[in-house]
């Protein structure tokens, strides 16, 4: 059963993430990055989400860093569902995503204290200005990398985080060691790339099978599990 908590990010292939659907991820990130080795050119992105909408999944993401109005408004055209956005603009970009009414995720990389906290401000502030923002994502702080580094965030600090807000974990997390990470940190969702691949964006279905199961696991054995993200 799906239960709204399993992102799973940078695919290449479109056989690949419909089986990541199939087999119950929530959510089905579309890496529109440049530098990402999982980078998807924009006819690519059209044709993802024309097949996965066709396949029934209803949450497709895409992921950018610092975009331009015009990406965004391109982004929508092309059918993703929500953005997930680092280091965007809030005075270029707040006005088009209130207006359209459509999701994004804050996402950044943390590994201090200030950093939380300037994640939480930011939360708040895109708020005020009547963006839709559905969760903040938290990811490893990697000089120069923007998430898919494999390395993880301080599970340590992020078990104390109680900001009142929705967030994703992300960051070193696979079948092994997701478990741990819900039972540690308590996330309303977690997001992971690498930690079932193969090879960068070749996504292994065994691995993606396995790691749905132990969060779907992992929740159910959680007291006072936040509720699903997605739906």
């Amino acid at each position: 059963m799906r239960q709204g908590r399993v992102k799973l990010c940078g695919f290449l292939s479109l056989d690949e993430a419909n089986a990541a659907h199939r087999l119950g991820a929530s959510a089905i990130g579309l890496n529109a990055v440049p530098e990402s080795p999982r980078c998807l050119a924009a006819d690519q992105i059209e044709t993802f989400t024309a097949g996965l909408h066709s396949e029934g999944a209803r949450r497709l993401i895409g992921i950018f860093v610092r975009p331009t109005r015009d990406q965004v408004a391109m982004a929508f055209r092309q059918g993703l569902d929500a953005l997930q956005l680092y280091e965007p603009d809030l005075a270029s970009l707040a006005a088009p995503l209130a207006q359209s009414g459509q999701p994004i995720i804050l996402a950044q990389g943390v590994a201090s204290q200030v950093d939380l906290e300037t994640l939480q401000r930011d939360w708040f502030r895109w708020r005020s200005a009547g963006v839709h923002v559905e969760a903040v994502l938290i990811d490893a702080k990697v000089a120069g990398r923007h998430g898919g580094t494999g390395q993880r965030p301080p599970w340590d600090m992020l078990a104390a985080f109680d900001a009142g807000i929705p967030w994703i974990l992300a960051g070193g997390l696979n079948p092994d060691n997701v478990a741990e990470a819900i039972a540690t940190v308590k996330p309303w969702a977690v997001d992971v790339a690498s930690g079932v691949e193969s090879a960068p964006g070749r996504k292994d279905q065994a691995k993606m099978a396995e790691l749905i199961q132990r969060v779907e696991t992992a929740f159910e054995q959680l007291p006072d599990a936040p509720p699903p993200l997605w739906t």
